[in-house]
């Protein structure tokens, strides 16, 4: 009688742990929706200490990103994912470590999960084109060429597809064949972008020695002013100053 009793207790036990567990993440899913993601990050801190609720700490993640803490995210990413394993993970958190992922410099972790998405046939555009960008710059060639021809080459179009591959710091060959592809203003504003970034000696000298070629095309005024500021940015970059104070004085102030 004692034995079923206290079984009985203990069976009571678990299913107030298991609601007060469904009740605490519906609060969290709350304050997510709520957009009140400084409270949601506390709040949902204080509750895995006390239960160590892998989802607690998926709403930690969450609310990390959305207030741009991106490092501190991918690290609660991390600590969920071991916790939980890669089967156990919800979806909603493998397509959080894709997003989390490339802006924290991690792209092991945006290729572990979204080659786990491809395989649950869970990909969508956004998570494509993050898995791709992460693959490119592992190297991944035949992988990265899979995933575009599944999954992206029907949505991006030639602008679209050349920022991605800037962003992925793809072959450089690559990144050409890309911008030949553009109209050439479209071609000129993003070169001026592209230069406006950190690139490192060697890619800016081979940004300013592709851009120079814009130079024997057919370009209006305003697309000149343009092609010599992004072609000062880029030679600076790749400590050519002769060639930077040229085009600085070619170039007039952009609006």
């Amino acid at each position: 009688m004692m034995r079923t009793r206290y079984c009985t207790l203990l069976l009571f036990s678990f299913c107030l742990l298991f609601v007060g567990c469904q009740k605490s993440e519906s609060n969290l899913e709350e304050l997510a929706l709520q957009g009140k993601f400084e409270l949601l990050e506390r709040i949902a801190s204080d509750d895995f200490s006390r239960t160590y609720q892998k989802s607690s700490l998926f709403y930690v993640a969450l609310a990390q990103e959305r207030q741009g803490n991106v490092q501190e995210a991918a690290l609660s990413l991390r600590l969920y994912l071991a916790l939980a394993g890669t089967q156990g993970s919800s979806e909603a958190a493998k397509n959080l470590a894709v997003l989390v992922g490339n802006r924290a410099g991690d792209s092991a972790l945006v290729i572990e999960m979204g080659l786990l998405l491809e395989e649950q046939q869970a990909l969508n555009e956004t998570t494509a084109k993050e898995l791709y960008q992460a693959l490119l710059a592992d190297k991944r060639i035949e992988d990265a060429h899979r995933v575009f021809s599944t999954y992206l080459k029907g949505t991006l179009d030639g602008l679209s597809y050349a920022k991605v591959l800037i962003e992925a710091q793809a072959s450089f060959s690559l990144v050409m064949q890309a911008l030949d592809a553009l109209p050439i203003g479209d071609a000129v504003n993003l070169l001026l972008s592209v230069s406006s970034t950190e690139l490192g000696m060697q890619r800016s000298f081979d940004y300013y020695s592709y851009a120079i070629t814009y130079e024997r095309k057919n370009l209006d005024e305003k697309q000149k002013q343009v092609l010599y500021a992004s072609l000062a940015r880029f030679a600076s970059q790749a400590d050519l100053r002769v060639q930077a104070n040229k085009y600085q004085s070619l170039a007039q102030p952009l609006p």
